[in-house]
């Protein structure tokens, strides 16, 4: 077995593409929600501040970093959107046997 055949036959392009593509979404998803989501976040909770690190809930001497996690789960809910999307594209073009 020769090297372009074990790449054509076990999909090693496919997949190096795929991380590829995948790595580039991650880092879109991240500057979207740095460069909308932070400054809604802050908005709504009336600080001038943009980085959402800064805005925290004060509970009895605890502080919860409210904002970064609204952050994050919108990050999560995008990529995930993102991932059953192209499983759902991929399964429609799929033939099933």
């Amino acid at each position: 077995m020769d090297a372009a055949s074990f790449l054509h036959d076990t999909n090693v392009v496919g997949v190096v593409i795929g991380l590829m593509i995948s790595s580039q979404a991650i880092n879109l998803v991240n500057e979207f929600v740095q460069s909308f989501v932070s400054p809604l976040i802050s908005y709504f909770f009336n600080r001038a501040s943009v980085d959402v690190e800064d805005i925290k809930l004060d509970l009895g001497g605890v502080q919860f970093r409210i904002a970064s996690f609204i952050a994050a789960l919108v990050r999560f809910v995008i990529i995930l959107s993102i991932v059953y999307g192209v499983y759902r594209m991929n399964s429609k073009l799929v033939v099933k046997k």
